[in-house]
């Protein structure tokens, strides 16, 4: 008996049968088969959900903790193999909303899954376990979600994604990061505040400070300050931008997945004669212009300046 997806799935999970036929006489016709739950069925996987929630892709995983929320099952949250993994595109559910990428996550986890906490890492700043995305037209409230899934009180945390790592960044050991420094590897002060900034759909900044060993990430919506240039090609993007834009400039139009692509219009228009048509229509047309700029960087000369 095939169970149909849906979100009813979530909180009940479908029956399967298995066939026991009452064979007292070889010629007798069996019996209807006889339905019983299956107890793999009925046994429901108990996880922990995490996700990293962008401007452009959700990215979720699923991790056992068999017996609860014990302080060992949760040090391995990200350490050991997930249940389940799944990238989606956010733009797919740009109308339905998270709920339902998260029921249909749930749904292909391949077993029925109770849900003993959460932390969504998401791209816009918290207010009360609630966020309204920057980049994107989501409204997510935790406590809504608990109520959704069937979670205890205050089982679901959102944190800004930022702050989410720079958490991680604190965490990292060595071997987990390369050296970037042209100056060689430089030997960090223990306790000493740490940053962190990173640039996808758009632009994210956090900064880590310590207070007696421990550390604590603050949010930050840095992205959204003033892009300073820093020589004559810069100002003149900064004045593009400006028409462009009708306005003031921020550093995430210039340095985020966006940006490239402002950057490249820019240099676009500062030398057409250097425009591959081709190239130039794939970038306008795409949803993801970044991806296009990138991935011809190699062959095309504005590209590769972007």
């Amino acid at each position: 008996l095939a169970g149909r997806a849906s979100r009813s799935c979530l909180h009940a999970p479908p029956l399967q049968h298995s066939i026991a036929y009452r064979s007292a006489h070889p010629k007798k016709m069996p019996d209807k088969p006889a339905l019983k739950r299956s107890a793999s069925f009925i046994a429901r996987a108990r996880c922990v959900l995490a996700g990293d929630l962008g401007g452009t892709n959700s990215r979720l995983e699923l991790f056992r903790v068999a017996d609860g929320l014990t302080s060992d099952a949760l040090s391995d949250v990200g350490r050991v193999r997930p249940l389940y993994r799944q990238t989606y595109k956010n733009a797919d559910f740009a109308q339905a909303g998270f709920t339902d990428l998260l029921h249909r996550f749930l749904s292909e986890a391949g077993t029925p899954v109770t849900l003993e906490a959460g932390c969504l890492a998401v791209a816009g700043p918290v207010e009360g376990d609630r966020v309204a995305f920057t980049n994107l037209s989501w409204t997510i409230d935790a406590r809504s979600l608990e109520d959704e899934f069937g979670m205890a009180r205050h089982s679901m945390r959102l944190v800004n994604d930022f702050v989410a790592n720079g958490y991680g960044v604190v965490t990292l050991e060595p071997g987990d990061y390369d050296d970037i420094s042209p100056h060689g590897p430089i030997e960090a002060t223990p306790g000493a505040p740490v940053a962190c900034v990173g640039a996808g759909t758009g632009l994210g900044e956090t900064f880590a400070t310590s207070q007696h060993g421990l550390y604590d990430a603050w949010p930050s919506e840095g992205g959204h300050g003033a892009f300073a240039p820093r020589d004559d090609v810069q100002t003149e993007l900064l004045a593009y931008l400006r028409k462009k834009f009708r306005g003031r400039v921020s550093t995430e139009r210039v340095v985020s997945g966006k940006g490239i692509v402002n950057v490249y219009e820019f240099l676009a228009e500062r030398s057409p004669d250097a425009v591959n048509a081709h190239v130039d229509r794939e970038i306008r047309d795409a949803d993801e212009g970044a991806a296009v700029v990138s991935r011809a960087a190699y062959d095309d000369a504005l590209c590769g300046r972007a």
